[in-house]
């Protein structure tokens, strides 16, 4: 075969590749070296028969031998194609190409004398342009096909190409314009002020919010120009912190990029500059690399490979690789660039170390491994060579040899490159985030939900102390949650000055430590019944019960005694119909276990069997309890923690029985006889025990008795109150009512206010029933609810309650106490809440809930009045309870009894004694809807009322 036959181009080439010994080998190393370990980018040797990454195995050698070489094939002009030829495989690869950009250089005067970088002053103002040029060129390239953003490179060469004019002094302010210009804050700037530009009709505080918008990006882009704000700094804190052109040398990076600019940069290190603009180069590179879950960019799995033709030392070819070279040395930082040169000469210095064995194309995979394991001390010795890999490409082969290397490039298949590893794929990510995300916000909402915070309450709106039972949110707070189920604007009202004044209590407690400081726990059922005709308005009773806590605390936050207690109110749910009382009595001996300020409990409703469990859990913990409207006989009887300030069923019955008699003479066409409804469920203690005390004090007056068992509304009876007295079970409430029609004697209703009562009379008028009403205490829930008791306006009726509306004739305690209410509670006098004349709501609820906090409050000013510092806890403010009487007759002692709002609170001096004596009881009529101020009868010790005469 004749020499023509053997350059031809159709001999030269093979499956798109220059023929030579050894092509197959160059090809399957770069294949290898674009290849990026699945994990970081740790050093990892090839194995070139099975093509794989396998890891280095000596730890220590892995930071030292990280990198990827410059490729420095040298070939005659036969193989002028090569690096075309490679470029084209790696922009073919599958599924993904590899990022790349190829530089043909100019091959004019490559025969001239090559220089090198280690001479000095080698590079000049015009070798500085040549390789901005190249670099600019790749960069290009790189920013098209890979998708890479060259932040720090464009702002340098955009420095260079500045010119600031001919008055150095103006320099900084000048480019400081410019630059404000290009940064991203000056389009947000635009969208400010378009936006003000929109709205500058306002006025006031959105003026001042406008004005403000409009400066923000301003101040942002002053901070970031500093180069010394991280984060907020980005690429300008980066050219402070790069260790080219000494930029310590100068304040900021204004005064640095100043050095950058068109006249001023040719005065600088023309080596040092041009360093500088391969490191910022190679930095974009990295951080085109950096890669992290919450970053939306999948993780490049193959390196940038950066292809050289023809590089001589005269086209900048030559020193745009000794410049990546020296870069890489200095930095010690991985940059995920393989270079590859070709050139008909090895490049200065790549073949001058003798140590380094010379290497030919079928030879690749040797030399390689050769440079790899030399790389440590090459880089530790900073030596020129060190990242320089040179292989020797031959001539065209010789026809034995061509049969070999055509089978050998056959035999390589299309490059095909791993796609992103399956972990950092973008849907993995979301999937990921997603799941992460679900774990947290999944058991942070059942927990939100759970403490009654809902789905979606904030952190800082979770109290443990509250837990949701699926329709109720029970549990304790200091009024930073509303707890009223449901609730309104005078229901959030309430709540809202107990958190105020506990608030006020803490600041007081800090300014006078000497004074007591004690925490009381208002319990109440602040749930309201489903069945209320108005459900917020059901709670009447319960949120005026709150208001007389509140009052009594308002008032101690008044005082300046050091002998006056500091009160904090605490604001506890305990379930409808007291249900959950048990949660929360458990709830509170564990914040008594950590909280010495809490001396006990006040309030509880409806005696129940709940009721009585909670007192029951209250007393094991040690916590004193001073009810408020809880009457029955049991409770005072077998509790010795509990106390009360009402009265007990025993006087309510009898005062009752002895209404009636003077009813009967009066009104002599009734019949001398009574009918007692009472509730068939046997856990409602209170229905049952009224019950059975109305039909002994009636029958001691001379009155014919009976009883009948209704069932209530809303409540699954367990156990049959009549299955121990026997008596007949009438119906529901409205059909008891309804069996009132023929009858005309005097009718108990011994059952729940609400919502049983407004039921009851809708039965017994359904048939205008001529018996003589009279309701328990408890009616005083259904007065109260004025949506309710509208509903009734044929039947008048009387109905017991432990205290007496406010009326223009009190004075003293009773007086102040009231106007105390009306300051903290306006609602209670307005036009908006309740006319002033129409005092119902405000009946026992409220000064009941008072006296039982003055009850504590008076017991902790006992403990205050001798010498002795006596400690405040829940054990001697219970003994103090005790001591709350007047004097016994025939001892020396001084009147120890409360002149309370609701009457005269006095124990007796009888430690089993925890009723007062000689309680209020007031009897109430309702005629059209309305109650009568004027109290039809009045039995008790109060300073404001006397007894009606006919009191037993």
């Amino acid at each position: 075969m004749d020499h023509t036959t053997v350059r031809g181009e159709q001999d030269n080439q093979v499956s798109g590749l220059p023929r030579f010994v050894g092509v197959s080998k160059i090809v399957r190393l770069i294949d290898c070296l674009c290849q990026r370990p699945r994990f970081g980018d740790r050093p990892w040797q090839f194995n070139q028969d099975t093509r794989a990454w396998q890891e280095v195995s000596d730890q220590r050698e892995r930071s030292a031998r990280q990198g990827l070489p410059i490729v420095c094939l040298v070939r005659d002009e036969e193989h002028e194609e090569l690096l075309s030829a490679l470029a084209d495989r790696l922009s073919q690869a599958h599924p993904n190409r590899v990022p790349n950009a190829k530089v043909d250089l100019d091959v004019a005067g490559e025969g001239t004398e090559l220089r090198a970088l280690t001479q000095k002053d080698v590079l000049t103002p015009k070798d500085v342009g040549i390789v901005r040029a190249i670099l600019s060129d790749l960069k290009n390239q790189l920013a098209a096909k890979g998708r890479f953003r060259f932040r720090l490179f464009s702002l340098a060469v955009w420095l260079m190409e500045q010119d600031l004019g001919g008055d150095a002094q103006d320099y900084e302010r000048v480019l400081l314009r410019r630059l404000r210009q290009r940064d991203i804050t000056s389009a947000l700037g635009d969208a400010a002020h378009i936006a003000t530009k929109d709205v500058a009709s306002a006025s006031g505080w959105p003026q001042l919010l406008l004005a403000l918008l409009r400066w923000v990006p301003l101040v942002a882009f002053r901070g970031r120009v500093t180069g010394q704000v991280p984060l907020l700094s980005g690429q300008y804190r980066w050219f402070l912190r790069q260790p080219h052109l000494t930029p310590e040398a100068t304040i900021g990076f204004l005064g640095f990029a100043v050095r950058l600019t068109k006249r001023e940069w040719p005065k600088e290190h023309c080596e040092q500059l041009a360093r500088f603009l391969t490191n910022a180069f190679l930095e974009d590179l990295r951080r085109g690399y950096w890669w992290a879950p919450w970053l939306w960019r999948r993780r490049r799995a193959t390196y940038v490979a950066v292809l050289l033709n023809n590089v001589t030392g005269v086209n900048g070819g030559y020193a745009v690789v000794q410049l990546i070279n020296d870069v890489r040395n200095q930095v010690s930082q991985f940059d995920p660039l393989l270079v590859i040169t070709a050139s008909r000469n090895v490049p200065p210095d790549a073949g001058k170390n003798p140590d380094r064995p010379e290497y030919n194309a079928a030879h690749a995979f040797d030399g390689y491994q050769h440079w790899q394991k030399s790389l440590s001390a090459d880089r530790r010795a900073r030596r020129a060579i060190a990242w320089y890999l040179p292989l020797k490409v031959p001539g065209i082969p010789s026809s034995a040899d061509r049969e070999d290397v055509d089978q050998k490039v056959g035999s390589i298949d299309r490059l095909r490159v791993p796609g992103p590893t399956w972990w950092s794929g973008r849907l993995v990510r979301l999937a990921v985030a997603l799941v992460v995300l679900a774990s947290m916000v999944i058991p942070y909402g059942v927990y939100s939900y759970n403490h009654c915070a809902g789905w979606t309450g904030w952190p800082w709106r979770l109290n443990p102390s509250l837990v949701w039972t699926g329709s109720e949110c029970v549990g304790v707070t200091d009024g930073s949650d509303n707890l009223f189920q449901p609730s309104d604007p005078s229901l959030d009202e309430v709540t809202q000055v107990i958190l105020r004044q506990n608030d006020d209590a803490v600041r007081l407690h800090e300014q006078y430590p000497q004074r007591p400081y004690i925490s009381l726990a208002e319990v109440e059922a602040f749930s309201a019944p489903s069945s209320s005709i108005d459900a917020a308005n059901g709670l009447s009773s319960e949120r005026e019960a709150l208001e007389g806590v509140a009052v009594a605390q308002w008032r101690q936050l008044k005082k300046t005694g050091n002998s006056d207690p500091i009160i904090r109110v605490l604001i506890v749910n305990a379930g409808n119909e007291m249900h959950q009382g048990m949660t929360v009595a458990r709830q509170l001996r564990d914040l008594a276990a950590h909280d010495p300020s809490l001396v006990g409990v006040v309030g509880l409703g409806q005696s129940r069997q709940p009721t009585v469990d909670t007192i029951t859990e209250l007393a094991n913990a040690g916590l004193p309890i001073v009810a408020a409207t809880l009457s029955a006989d049991s409770l005072a009887d077998n509790h010795p923690m509990y106390f009360q300030v009402s009265p007990n069923n025993s006087r309510v019955a009898a005062v009752a029985a002895a209404f009636a008699k003077q009813w009967l003479m009066n009104n002599p066409g009734i019949t001398a006889s009574v009918r007692v409804y009472y509730s068939d469920d046997a856990t409602d203690i209170y229905s049952v025990n009224l019950r059975d005390d109305v039909l002994a004090t009636f029958a001691a007056k001379g009155f014919q008795t009976e009883a009948m068992a209704y069932l209530p509304s809303s409540t699954t009876i367990t156990q049959s109150a009549r299955a121990r007295t026997g008596d007949q079970l009438i119906g529901n409430a409205e059909a008891s009512g309804r069996n009132t029609c023929s009858y005309h004697g005097f009718v108990y209703f011994a059952g729940r206010g609400v919502p049983d009562f407004g039921d009851f009379l809708n039965g017994a008028a359904q048939c205008g029933s001529q018996a003589v009403f009279i309701g328990d205490d408890d009616v005083t829930r259904y007065v109260v609810d004025a949506a309710a008791r509208e509903q009734n306006r044929v039947l008048p009726f009387f109905f017991e309650s432990f205290a007496l509306p406010p009326s223009g004739s009190l004075r003293g305690s009773k007086k102040e106490f009231y106007q105390d209410l009306y300051d903290l509670f306006s609602f209670e006098t307005s036009a908006g809440g309740r006319p002033f004349g129409d005092h119902s709501a405000l009946l026992d609820y409220t000064p009941l809930s008072y006296d039982a906090a003055l009850t504590f409050i008076t017991a902790v000013e006992y403990l205050r009045e001798g010498n002795e510092k006596l400690p405040v806890t829940p054990g001697t403010v219970w003994r103090e309870i005790t001591a709350i009487h007047n004097s016994q007759p025939g001892q020396q002692q001084v009147n120890n009894a409360i002149a309370g709002v609701s009457g005269q609170i006095d124990f007796g001096g009888d430690i089993d004694r925890h009723v007062p004596l000689n309680k209020p009881v007031a009897i109430l009529q309702v005629k059209n809807g309305e109650m009568d101020d004027t109290p039809a009868g009045f039995c008790g010790q109060d300073i404001d009322y006397q007894s009606s005469p006919w009191c037993s």
